[in-house]
């Protein structure tokens, strides 16, 4: 490292050799993923198509009544449809009162039935209105899961 003196500034020789030389960190080769790091992507992976599939299998049986299949962690959630299904298989939710309201309501009952069964509520339907954001989704779907699943 640079030092000053009275006379300016002192080069850690080192640090200027290793200046000089054709090493350049940014154009290094990345090197492999170790497995360790592996595992867990490929851990979290799993854990993300076990809860995909847990939430297909409590939305099926309204699929005939209106809910698009649940494929993702985003827009299958945003018309509250998804949502009013899961509520009405976990937590109580008469679904034919919301199929004809408006997305907005739709997410808003969902949400109070799962409150009222003592889901964390992580997101509001005004979050849902622009967009789906998938790791706030996801979470709130996992704290769901989480909460519901062996009830």
């Amino acid at each position: 490292y640079a030092s000053a003196s009275a006379r300016g500034v002192n080069v850690n020789p080192a640090l200027l050799r290793a200046s000089r030389s054709s090493f350049n960190p940014l154009k290094e080769a990345p090197t492999k993923p170790s497995a360790a790091s592996s595992a867990r992507r490929s851990s979290k992976s799993a854990g993300m198509d076990n809860l995909l599939s847990w939430l297909q299998l409590q939305t099926l049986a309204y699929e005939p009544r209106g809910v698009k299949r649940v494929t993702n962690f985003t827009s299958s959630w945003k018309d509250g449809m998804a949502y009013a299904a899961l509520a009405a298989a976990r937590a109580g939710l008469d679904f034919d009162s919301v199929v004809d309201l408006t997305p907005r309501e739709r997410l808003d009952a969902a949400f109070d039935a799962l409150e009222a069964r003592g889901v964390v509520r992580l997101l509001d339907a005004e979050d849902m209105e622009f967009g789906v954001e998938k790791l706030s989704n996801t979470t709130y779907l996992s704290e769901i899961h989480k909460t519901l699943a062996r009830r």
